[in-house]
């Protein structure tokens, strides 16, 4: 489940119909570029047209959603504490925000339930276990009760399909626990509500929030029901060029998938500058996928990632392939000394 959650931003996707509800909720065409640029990674462009969004329309509640977007987006990329203890803060004033919306429009629980959900998933990273399950509870219940009042509202199966999957990879023996806090749902749940979700939103003229279930359909697909040929379909038909978080699922799903010359294509081509983010879970990728084809050059980009990467999440392992790489050298001094990295820094999964 950790392996999961570790690329849950792919799980922290929105969902809109693109029409405007008065008193609160407006996805206007400011919003609708934010949002794209958000999707791209191209975060700070994206931030310059929210401020401008608020300014021109302080009563869009819309915004609190992108707003909190960015703020897991830069969490999840940079995996620093000081950036998480900075942004943390926002979440309570956004969900008091929100209680001041529309209480009649089906976006009103869903953006409750969106906050504490990608919350969630942040903590989780930091290994906040408890807060998390009592997020996640919070969104499962808003979900619940959203989709209850409004049936017809399919961004609901998004996100209660991912959790209803999440819930069906717990072990047997801690079943109970989930039970106690009012969850339930199985993979195969899971799986059919977002491929509901996705028939659902072929019929919509915006089909920004399709183009999101199809990543996570496909990380499902692959992870949890080992579909690796039909989610490497779906990762192949990405659009890359102006969109680092295609270039990330697809580059990955491209490694895990067996199709490694793919992947490096994928990753040397990534988009870069003009306001894209520092992904440098990227450069990591690029480094296993030149270190699989022996590469003499896959040092580089693994040195990129140990240099500039402020987290902990593949750390180790960066360092161990980094020590095979000398081996291969035959520098046998270069491997002790990158093992013993390894040993020392970052974190075991």
């Amino acid at each position: 489940m950790s392996y999961l959650f570790r690329h849950i931003l792919l799980l922290l996707l929105f969902a809109f119909t693109g029409v405007a509800h008065a008193a609160g909720f407006q996805y206007n065409k400011q919003c609708s570029k934010a949002y794209r640029l958000l999707m791209s990674l191209q975060i700070n462009e994206a931030e310059k047209l929210l401020a401008a969004e608020k300014q021109q329309n302080p009563a869009n509640h819309f915004t609190l959603l992108l707003d909190n977007y960015a703020d897991v987006l830069k969490i999840f990329i940079t995996e620093e504490s000081a950036t998480f203890n900075r942004l943390e803060p926002n979440k309570a004033r956004r969900l008091s925000q929100l209680e001041n919306s529309d209480k009649n429009s089906p976006y009103y629980r869903y953006a409750q339930a969106e906050i504490n959900l990608q919350w969630a998933l942040v903590r989780l990273k930091f290994e906040q276990y408890l807060k998390a399950f009592w997020e996640i509870q919070k969104a499962y219940k808003l979900l619940s009760e959203n989709r209850q009042l409004y049936p017809d509202f399919y961004p609901n199966l998004k996100s209660l399909g991912a959790i209803h999957a999440m819930i069906g990879t717990i072990p047997e023996q801690f079943k109970w626990s989930i039970k106690l806090m009012g969850l339930q749902g199985n993979i195969a749940q899971g799986m059919g509500e977002i491929e509901q979700f996705l028939k659902q939103g072929q019929q919509q003229q915006d089909q920004l929030f399709r183009e999101e279930g199809l990543v996570l359909y496909a990380f499902l697909l692959l992870h949890l029901q080992g579909n690796p040929d039909k989610a490497w379909q779906i990762a192949e038909a990405m659009p890359t060029d102006r969109n680092l978080l295609n270039c990330f699922a697809a580059a990955d799903i491209a490694l895990k998938t067996g199709h490694n010359e793919e992947a490096i294509a994928i990753l040397q081509q990534k988009p870069a500058g003009n306001g894209f983010a520092d992904f440098y879970y990227l450069d990591y990728l690029l480094g296993v996928c030149k270190l699989n084809r022996l590469d003499t050059d896959a040092d580089a980009p693994m040195f990129k990632f140990v240099t500039n990467f402020k987290g902990s999440s593949y750390v180790k392992d960066a360092y161990q392939k980094l020590a095979w790489n000398y081996l291969l050298k035959n520098q046998p001094d270069k491997y002790r000394t990158f093992m013993q990295y390894a040993l020392q820094r970052g974190k075991q999964f």
